[in-house]
Order: structure tokens, then sequence, then C-alpha cells
């Protein structure tokens, strides 16, 4: 779980036998988003308004490292996870 300044606090773990992210978020609040980018740093995903609970389908995309990040009016943060 993390936890920065006014940015809700957010866990992220993969499945990686189904392709799937999953973003939690403690709770709904505004202005914050989360996008995911590949290797290249380009955004292959993004969703502008996120519920408490979210899955990232990523079957259709090659395999290799990709990075979320959750971004707030206040910061960006970071996490990397591998596409198997």
């Amino acid at each position: 779980m993390i936890n920065a300044d006014n940015t809700r606090a957010f866990s992220m773990y993969t499945n990686p036998k189904m392709g799937e992210v999953y973003i939690d978020f403690e709770t709904q609040a505004p202005k914050v988003l989360y996008r995911v980018l590949n290797k290249q740093g380009n955004v292959v995903c993004q969703n502008n308004n996120p519920v408490e609970k979210n899955t990232i389908k990523l079957q259709t995309l090659p395999l290799g490292i990709y990075t979320v990040q959750v971004i707030s009016d206040k910061m960006v943060i970071s996490k990397k996870f591998l596409r198997l």
C-alpha cells in the first residue's frame, strides 16, 4: 500500500497467467488517474476516472516491462511490472 501526501492510497498486483494488473484504491477521490506505459514510454492504457477496484487487461500487449503511473494534481507515483 502506498500513501503519499494527499494522493489516495493504492495497491497494485498482477496475475501473470491472466495477463491482468489490478489497481485498488482505498477510496474513490477526484483528480486522480492512472496510466500504463511500455518501456519506450508510450501510453498503452489510461483511465482518467478510476474506481476503487480496477482491472487492466493486458493480453493484447507484447510481453515485457511496463510502468503504472498514478497521477494526482500534487504528484506522480510509478511502479513497474512484468507482462509474461
